[in-house]
């Protein structure tokens, strides 16, 4: 599964206006996989080459997440990145190696075991173990009971990954274990991650997936975002009618951007024209679902208001969030991989905003791969 944290919505979570797409009740599959040509496949490798030089972290760990189907790419760049100041671009790295099992650079994420942040020291550990190296798990599995819920979520997704089925009742027991005064969003979060860990050590397991089904349906926007990608990587079919009803335009913008990209991982173009139009996702379209909001919420109080009042009044804000949107598009479009994807694709890699530019040349690499 591949690593989340470069297509997190930021404030467009709490949009809760849609694309006016017509909605496909029955079901399209998915055309044939289309070819990448070199010179498209080139371009594509450049621009996450330059994302990667970039001042701003964030594109420094998205170019590092887009080249991440290719051990050859993804080598150079994870060592790199391993020396990076920013904790997220270090943790990305070591995730990276551990997953692609780049058994060259094991030891240098064993040396890393003593990193400052704690979530680094666990990736250290996961790369390291991953890598041949022989290291002590031992504070990998500690963080699970983390009073931090990004150590703790952190944790159980290393878990996960490292797929070990004896890990999974230690992850049942600190998943259910309480915490003291918390946003009730992030423990449900946190508790989603753990439900992720435990799938992917017993696909066979019922009763959590009812769990992971159950959350496509939150109240929060992001589990429910989370809730759909999780879905669509494991291949839970049983949902393909619960995910067209989704597209309907009564979902935020994100959530059917989400389940559009899940139905396309397992085969169906149902929200192809969900995932075309969100990829041309404007600053004037934030703008006008931001008025809509306020309008419809006037006196309203909380996180979810206090975004909007600072959006109504910040132009670089509501760009920065049409390129999230149109980064999240482009993910999903990578999940059709036919042509008219891939020419939008293409298209994408001019967008102004770099971090859309970058999740498109990560989604034509994709592409390219899977057509190997």
């Amino acid at each position: 599964m591949p690593i989340r944290s470069s297509f997190r919505l930021a404030a467009c979570l709490v949009l809760s206006v849609c694309l006016t797409v017509a909605h496909q009740a029955q079901e399209t599959t998915v055309g044939r996989e289309a070819d990448v040509p070199a010179p498209l496949r080139d371009r594509a490798v450049q621009v996450i080459l330059d994302a990667s030089r970039s001042e701003n972290p964030r594109l420094r760990l998205v170019a590092l997440e887009s080249v991440s189907v290719s051990p050859e790419r993804a080598r150079p760049m994870a060592q790199l990145a391993l020396g990076d100041q920013n904790p997220a671009v270090r943790y990305g790295a070591l995730v990276t190696i551990g997953r692609l099992q780049l058994n060259g650079l094991g030891l240098a994420a064993a040396e890393m075991a003593d990193d400052p942040n704690p979530s680094v020291r666990a990736a250290a550990l996961f790369a390291a173990h991953r890598c041949g190296q022989s290291v002590d798990l031992t504070p990998l599995a500690q963080m699970l009971g983390s009073s931090d819920l990004e150590i703790r979520g952190n944790a159980a997704m290393l878990l996960g990954l490292l797929g070990d089925p004896g890990a999974k009742p230690m992850l049942q027991e600190m998943a259910s274990m309480p915490v003291a005064r918390v946003d009730p969003a992030k423990l449900e979060w946190v508790r989603l991650q753990f439900a992720e860990a435990i799938i992917r050590l017993d696909p066979d397991d019922d009763r959590v997936m009812q769990a992971v089904r159950a959350s496509v349906y939150s109240q929060y926007d992001d589990i429910r975002v989370l809730g759909l990608q999780i879905v669509g990587e494991v291949g839970d079919r049983t949902m393909d009618r619960w995910l067209l009803d989704l597209l309907k335009p009564d979902n935020p913008i994100q959530v059917r951007i989400a389940a559009a990209a899940a139905l396309a991982q397992g085969g169906l173009a149902n929200g192809q024209d969900t995932l075309v139009a969100a990829s041309a996702y404007t600053e004037a379209q934030v703008n006008r679902d931001v008025r809509r909001f306020l309008s419809a919420n006037r006196g309203g109080d909380g996180p979810a208001y206090e975004d909007m009042v600072q959006l109504s009044s910040d132009a670089q804000a509501r760009r920065q969030v049409a390129g999230e949107v149109r980064a999240q598009a482009a993910f999903g479009l990578g999940n059709l991989g036919d042509l008219p994807a891939v020419q939008r694709l293409e298209q994408m890699l001019d967008d102004p905003e770099p971090i859309t530019a970058v999740a498109a040349a990560g989604a034509l690499l994709r592409v390219d791969a899977a057509g190997d």
